[in-house]
């Protein structure tokens, strides 16, 4: 045999070698086989992650709303602003008066973009704080500020409007303690979601919003503009970035999870993954998803670089060890049994 005619040196070296090398690849091929479903299912639970912080972001912005609507509410310039039978006018000077402290929030505000929202009973807007417009009837489509219209108490709610989902504080107005509307503050959740991530070139969102609440509240051409497309009852707002493809990501199976109950919806499309969470009214009522996507491209490319190099330092290590015990062997075993061997030899040679 071939075996028969190498020295043990080289009979280790042969054997053990191979065996390294299949070793090492069976490392690696176990590695890379589990790699994707690893790598994926850390991605979910970072998903599930983004959605409990979501809900935090939510809860506190809308204690901060709240707390907001009601020193707006305590204005000493809105007793004045109210009693002017003059609507415009009353209107302009409560504009005037609470500039200073519209730019005191703004200078001492994570998000910039937030709305002040006046309106008279019942409700009819008063002054919006960030356009001219005044003076229109939001009986209609504006449920939450009916309800303080009946209870006279504060709330805070999510409801959907002309800009989308918003976390709203409203808080009741009375002059010579009568109820004469109230007051709300506003944040866009499109903005507080922007601050779970500064990177926007890989992460961004969209809406599903329940047909009937877009069509109560927004004009035939308003959803033809801001929201395009439909899935189910729920039209999909643009993405606030062009590789977002909502009508990808929401597959035939996640559109019947919609359907059928109210929960979170985590799901994944190649490196794109994305998060389905749930809005609801002050009637419990579910009303839309906010989405957060997230492209893992280069997340999931530095794993598996993360990855690879493991599976070499591992293939090294096992190199090393396999010649470290050769080498052993051949020293302190193979070489003093030559030796052995050779003294034998010379004694059995008679030479002494």
């Amino acid at each position: 045999m071939f075996l028969n005619k190498l020295s043990l040196k080289n009979k280790l070296l042969t054997v053990l070698l191979p065996l390294g090398i299949v070793y090492s690849a069976a490392v690696a091929y176990y590695f890379f086989d589990t790699s994707d479903s690893i790598i994926r299912n850390t991605t979910l639970e970072s998903e599930k992650k983004n959605s409990a912080i979501l809900k935090n972001l939510i809860k506190e912005h809308q204690n901060k709303a709240l707390i907001i609507a009601k020193i707006f509410a305590s204005s000493p310039f809105v007793e004045s602003a109210y009693l002017n039978t003059d609507e415009k006018a009353g209107s302009d000077f409560l504009m005037n008066a609470l500039k200073p402290q519209i730019d005191a929030i703004l200078s001492d505000q994570d998000i910039k973009d937030f709305q002040i929202h006046y309106h008279k009973y019942p409700a009819k807007s008063f002054l919006r704080t960030w356009t001219n417009k005044r003076f229109d009837d939001l009986s209609k489509f504006r449920p939450t500020i009916l309800e303080v219209a009946i209870t006279q108490k504060p709330l805070k709610a999510i409801e959907f409007g002309v800009g989308g989902f918003a976390v709203r504080g409203i808080a009741p107005i009375f002059v010579k303690q009568q109820y004469v509307g109230s007051v709300e503050f506003l944040y866009e959740i499109k903005d507080i979601m922007s601050l779970m991530s500064s990177d926007k070139s890989n992460a961004g969102i969209f809406n599903l919003v329940d047909a009937s609440v877009a069509e109560t509240a927004l004009k035939k051409e308003q959803i033809e503009k801001f929201y395009s497309k439909k899935i189910l009852d729920y039209y999909i707002s643009n993405p606030n970035s062009d590789w977002i493809k909502p009508e990808e990501l929401i597959d035939e199976e996640t559109q019947k999870l919609i359907k059928s109950n109210n929960e979170l919806q985590i799901g994944s499309k190649g490196n794109i993954f994305y998060s389905l969470n749930p809005l609801f009214d002050i009637n419990n009522k579910k009303i839309g998803y906010v989405a957060f996507v997230k492209n893992n491209e280069e997340m999931i490319k530095s794993e598996t670089n993360a990855l690879l190099i493991k599976v070499i330092i591992i293939a090294v290590l096992v190199m090393i060890f396999i010649l470290t015990i050769i080498f052993l062997v051949n020293h302190f075993i193979i070489k003093p049994i030559r030796k052995a061997t050779a003294l034998a030899k010379e004694i059995a040679e008679g030479i002494l």
